[in-house]
């Protein structure tokens, strides 16, 4: 039976909160409905019309005409799931989930509602959890729906959960309630139809499975899911707990998470998967699903990898080792651990003297100093201990400066090499610059040669000398 110590303590709605609840006008959300309206619970009744089925429209009119008569404030919308369904390549069930809960979380943000409440009840429960134990699911998906639960996907800044009232309710009680009342609900044709996976489910495998096997098959289910969900908030703060001991940087905006390599590795296997789902849907929270395959290759990887390898991850996200720490990212996006220097996506710049041009990740200064012989040895000093500057023979320089990314192909003739030129990808390859950031490394150069690679080396025809004249000082200031 409807439970208020339920909604308080299990979905933690306040008396006076005012909560949209999904009404699709079936015995299930009218049984939602009218027990809301019977506590004096504020509540905004919210009907979606998928427009799949020609009796939507009627079905809608006739969950008005309810609210009118109890005096409830009945918010409607629609969209054309078929087609939503086609345009993002998604299954009809999908595509009608995603539209209806797009449509209620507006609604309650709208309404600046405490929570959208739908009318789950025991027998989903136990349909959900046989859906996911037959496509191989872990504890999360035996645990089955949560009587409260907050969806990044819906509301990223988590302040409204999506609150499940009568989860405890059997589907046998709530029709008994509608007979008793003299309730005629909605009676959706699709509800029968065994081509869903979930209606073979419930009109085929569970009769079969409480007649043959156990009697109390559904009951058994409903208080398993209650013991892993207990089980869950052990698991929960033990994930906590390791995600701070091997966290170095999480951001959801930039699409990046960082951990310290050694610290996660050395969790148990079982934490390691969970602190892989737990970054996966902080990146991707509109997705519903993270496998066992996928933690295992990531996993795998994790273990066997070398300095700087790279390899996809899932859905458009990437992972890497680098310095020690465990990267996963948006692709393209990978976070710039080291600070390497980094241009704004320009492929030429113009570099006055003096002046500045910045860079995504800081900014190179150019300036003619006066250049005074006794000064040599401490310039040069000062160079070997600080690559982000560098003094060079500004005579053998052939203005204007540019900043600018490496062309294909190019070369390059570091100090020390006595003259001898390499590629600009073999350099960075040697300087063990990671493959992501080379494209966008920084380079000054003249009308002719490239002259510095900021923090590495400068070019050797223009090197500084004792005999230098005019002095060029360049420098790398990161942010």
């Amino acid at each position: 039976m409807f439970s208020i110590n339920f909604l308080r303590n299990q979905c933690r709605l306040k008396p006076n909160d005012v909560v949209v609840a999904g009404i699709s006008g079936g015995a299930d959300s009218l049984y939602l409905l009218y027990h809301l309206h019977e506590i004096g619970q504020p509540v905004i009744a919210a009907v979606f019309n998928h427009q799949l089925r020609p009796e939507a429209e009627e079905e809608v009119v006739f969950v008005q005409n309810i609210c009118e008569k109890l005096g409830i404030h009945c918010i409607t919308g629609a969209a054309d799931v078929s087609a939503f369904s086609k345009l993002h390549k998604l299954s009809p069930e999908e595509a009608a989930r995603i539209s209806r809960y797009q449509f209620l979380f507006r609604t309650a943000k709208d309404w600046e509602a405490a929570a959208v409440a739908v009318a789950h009840h025991a027998d989903d429960q136990v349909e959900t959890i046989l859906m996911h134990f037959l496509r191989g699911s872990g504890l999360d998906g035996l645990a089955g729906m949560n009587p409260i639960t907050f969806i990044r996907q819906w509301d990223p800044d988590r302040k409204i959960p999506l609150i499940r009232p009568i989860l405890p309710v059997w589907r046998q009680e709530i029709d008994a309630w509608c007979k008793e009342n003299k309730i005629q609900p909605v009676q959706d044709t699709s509800n029968s139809d065994t081509t869903y996976f979930r209606n073979q489910l419930r009109h085929q495998l569970i009769p079969e499975l409480e007649e043959c096997y156990s009697p109390q098959f559904k009951q058994h289910l409903q208080d398993m899911s209650q013991t892993i969900q207990e089980d869950q908030r052990i698991i929960h703060d033990a994930v906590n707990v390791a995600w701070s001991a091997s966290i170095i940087y999480a951001n959801s905006e930039k699409q990046q998470i960082v951990f310290d390599r050694a610290r996660f590795s050395n969790q148990l296997k079982g934490i390691q998967t969970r602190l892989l789902r737990k970054a996966f849907f902080m990146l991707q929270s509109d997705s519903r699903d993270f496998s066992f395959f996928t933690s295992t290759r990531v996993l795998e990887f994790l273990k066997n990898a070398k300095e700087n390898d790279a390899q996809p991850f899932i859905n458009h996200l990437w992972m890497a080792v680098e310095d020690g720490l465990f990267l996963i990212y948006a692709q393209d996006r990978r976070p710039n651990i080291r600070k390497f220097p980094q241009t704004l996506y320009t492929p030429s710049t113009l570099l006055n003297l003096p002046g500045e041009v910045p860079l995504e990740t800081g900014r190179i200064i150019g300036s003619v100093v006066d250049f005074n012989p006794q000064e040599f040895d401490s310039m040069i000093y000062l160079m070997k201990n600080n690559r982000s500057i560098v003094y060079l023979d500004s005579d053998k320089i052939a203005l204007p400066l540019y900043v600018r990314n490496a062309k294909r192909g190019e070369t390059f003739s570091p100090l020390g090499s006595n003259g001898h030129t390499q590629k600009i990808s073999d350099f960075f390859i040697n300087q063990k610059i990671p493959k992501n950031y080379r494209g966008l490394f920084p380079l000054v150069s003249d009308q002719n040669a490239i002259i510095w690679i900021p923090g590495y080396r400068p070019a050797e025809f223009c090197h500084l000398t004792a005999d230098t004249k005019h002095c060029l000082c360049l420098i790398w200031e990161p942010q």
